[in-house]
């Protein structure tokens, strides 16, 4: 079978082989396709007089011998040695390309085989991962196993240590202790002295059922401890109390005592309460009194002018003086006697308060005054509100008056109205009481 087509090329059986099996299959083929007539000859290396028009095929591989065809061939022996080379130049190119598949191929297997090989090793690593956490869990088991363990056994001798140490403060060996037995086992461990009342305290603090003795189970050291540490801060609790107590009562003292060393340098305080000094306290509080009637009485007046009657004389002297100076006159009048500490303190105080009174209606008079202005301002007569407030300003001042002039006339300080009467009270601070001696004397 001699293939003169492509198709028949096509047909030729594949075979794997190598790269110098390929070659030797050429030589093979190139021997049988060319005719014994041609003068035909295999010859070693390269030809110097090789006949280039003929489409002569050499052998890439190095050390291979060349095939060339000689220059003296017939026709027709050229024709067939030109379809031998082209027959043998199809089979070099058809085998050609079979050793690169079969390289190719081969490169795939050899991967194939290395993933087939690490398989086995990819599906136990799950398993290598799962042996480690049970690994890891039956240590941890393990080591639970050793702290309850340990546990165990230091509980174990807690526990005889607390048995040996009962039995040390039992001193009868009567399975209680009593409060001479926790006294001295809180000297000899704790190194506390503990008098009768503590150590009653102390048992009555750690005795849970109340039977008056210590029980082995309701003893403890650190129960022990911690009660003395809860006395102990108790105790400084109360210690500290009492030194800030102590203090404040030392303040208190040193504060007395200089106010009586201050008070020995003033001049003593005239007392006299008698008739005549409480009628001029009482006249103190007319200045207020008739000011608010001028200012604020008006609505009152009006209704009842008989209530005024008593008002206008103390009135008409006041505003006989010219350009009103006559209030201010008696205003600082006052002031003057009540400023001197030979007056009896009886009229100064009420005449400080009687001039505190009339400089309080300062306030409503320019409240009153705004007022007024806002009403004409917007065109509002609210003439009902005006009366409504002047009548309450007068009532005030009247009924502080009235109290503090019945005050006066029975000796005594009024000292109720708030603000004014505190006011008032430090007018009499620049001269010393009486003491109680000196009264009775």
């Amino acid at each position: 079978f001699q293939p003169t087509t492509r198709s028949e090329w096509t047909r030729l059986p594949q075979t794997k082989m190598s790269g110098v099996d390929a070659l030797v299959a050429l030589r093979v083929i190139q021997q049988s396709f060319l005719p014994s007539t041609a003068s035909t000859a295999f010859v070693q290396g390269p030809h110097p007089t090789a006949d280039r028009t003929i489409g002569t095929r050499h052998a890439t591989t190095a050390g291979v011998n060349r095939v060339e065809p000689l220059h003296k061939a017939t026709a027709s022996s050229n024709g067939s040695a030109k379809h031998a080379i082209i027959g043998v130049s199809a089979v070099s190119a058809l085998l050609g390309c079979r050793v690169l598949r079969r390289k190719v191929v081969g490169r795939r297997s050899r991967q194939a085989k290395v993933w087939r090989k690490q398989g086995p090793v990819l599906q136990e690593r799950p398993t290598e991962s799962i042996s480690e956490v049970e690994r890891l869990q039956l240590e941890a088991a393990k080591l639970r196993a050793d702290v309850k363990e340990l546990e165990a056994i230091s509980m174990e001798a807690e526990r005889q240590k607390r048995d040996a140490l009962f039995r040390s403060w039992d001193l009868d060996s009567s399975g209680t202790l009593d409060e001479k037995e926790l006294k001295f086992g809180v000297k000899q461990e704790c190194m506390v002295e503990l008098d009768d009342a503590k150590a009653r305290r102390l048992l009555e603090a750690l005795d849970e059922n109340g039977d008056g003795v210590l029980q082995h189970e309701e003893f403890s050291l650190q129960r022990v401890e911690k009660t003395l540490q809860e006395f102990q801060k108790e105790e400084r609790k109360l210690e500290e109390e009492a030194r800030a107590k102590a203090r404040e009562t030392r303040e208190q003292e040193e504060k007395e005592r200089e106010k009586e060393e201050y008070l020995a340098t003033l001049p003593e305080r005239n007392e006299d309460d008698s008739l005549q000094t409480r009628l001029i306290a009482a006249l103190a509080y007319l200045l207020p009194v008739l000011d608010a009637a001028e200012r604020f009485g008006w609505p009152l007046a009006a209704m009842n002018p008989g209530l005024f009657q008593l008002l206008t004389a103390p009135m008409y002297l006041l505003n006989a003086v010219p350009f009103g100076l006559g209030f201010l006159l008696v205003f600082f009048g006052m002031q003057a006697i009540a400023g001197n500490p030979e007056t009896p303190a009886l009229i100064r105080f009420n005449m400080r308060q009687a001039i505190q009174l009339d400089v309080m209606l300062f306030f409503p008079i320019i409240l009153g005054t705004l007022a007024r202005f806002a009403l004409d301002y917007y065109e509002v007569y609210l003439p009902g509100l005006t009366i409504l407030a002047s009548s309450a300003v007068f009532l005030a001042v009247l009924a502080c008056s009235l109290y503090s002039i019945v005050n006066c006339l029975m000796g005594s300080y009024a000292k109720g109205i708030p603000y004014i009467s505190e006011v008032s009270e430090l007018t009499l601070r620049d001269t010393r009481p009486k003491s109680k001696d000196e009264k009775d004397a």
